[in-house]
């Protein structure tokens, strides 16, 4: 990887608001929410845990879309209110089937389906993450027996998704450099997450740092919530899902860092290679 340490940035100091047409897509983003919503409550009755990650998956698809809608504002207390339950509860199926390992996210090139992206979690953080090879035998089962490690959907792959979706791309086929100039203007111009942000490379470690970021008070809550793991908040997360397409290489969140009272947030990420340990 390049040794560029220079980082594209780019500030808004006036958020311009979300107002736009309103379209299909937000019916789409209930419909999702609440699909998700009954699951889960099916399978807090029956104690199912295959059901209870779809029903996850839906509602962090839901919810996250709907939040960033670009027609109109919706209350940011109402998202948080709807996403931390849903962290909460993957936080309480991972701790009582005993995952403590350090989340790795792994890219498209290890599984067949080479749009998955997937979070892989092992028992603990002694484990050897496995070759492409032995995934793929696996990949639609959440749960591996050997290896022992729990295969996730991340929490914000959906918002990686509306990532490419608004720069009209597949990361699978870009480089870091092309992340560099075109985050910056997504984030603050085009979607108005953050007013400002900045994406510089370092050999094998990317930072991105974010101003005014709309996800930082949920990112303090996901923090206390998955920290052991080090998953990320739904925006880190993207962030990771991102990365990894981009470089083709598994990704860990080594560090996030709220500061300045709470406005700023800064989140470094590390590339291993695909046959080494998971050496923290």
């Amino acid at each position: 990887m390049s040794k560029s340490t220079k980082g594209i940035s780019i500030r808004n100091p006036k958020s311009r608001g979300f107002f736009r047409k309103v379209n299909l897509a937000r019916l789409a983003s209930w419909f999702l929410l609440t699909i998700g919503l009954i699951a889960l409550s099916i399978s807090a009755v029956y104690t199912n845990y295959f059901l209870a990650f779809i029903g996850l998956g839906l509602t962090f698809w839901g919810a996250l879309l709907l939040y960033l809608s670009p027609e109109k504002y919706v209350k940011k207390t109402l998202l948080f209110h709807t996403v931390v339950p849903l962290l909460k509860g993957l936080n309480q199926i991972l701790t009582e089937l005993e995952y403590s390992g350090y989340a790795v996210y792994l890219p498209p090139n290890y599984f067949t389906n080479h749009r998955f992206v997937k979070v892989l979690i092992p028992k603990n953080d002694n484990i050897v993450f496995t070759i492409p090879q032995k995934i793929q035998l696996q990949a639609e089962k959440i749960f591996l027996e050997i290896p022992c490690v729990a295969l996730i959907t991340p929490p914000g792959l959906s918002l990686a998704e509306l990532f490419e979706k608004r720069l009209k791309t597949d990361f699978s086929n870009v480089t870091l450099e092309y992340l560099k100039q075109s985050l910056p203007r997504l984030f603050v111009e085009d979607l108005e997450i953050a007013q400002g942000f900045e994406f510089i490379i370092e050999n094998n470690k990317i930072c991105v740092k974010m101003e005014k970021s709309v996800f930082n008070a949920m990112h303090l809550e996901t923090k206390e919530l998955l920290g052991n793991y080090m998953l990320g908040c739904p925006l880190s997360s993207a962030l990771a899902c991102v990365l990894t397409k981009a470089t083709c290489s598994p990704i860990i969140i080594e560090k996030q860092q709220i500061s300045n009272g709470g406005r700023d947030l800064a989140i470094k990420y590390r590339l291993l290679n695909a046959e080494g340990q998971i050496d923290l």
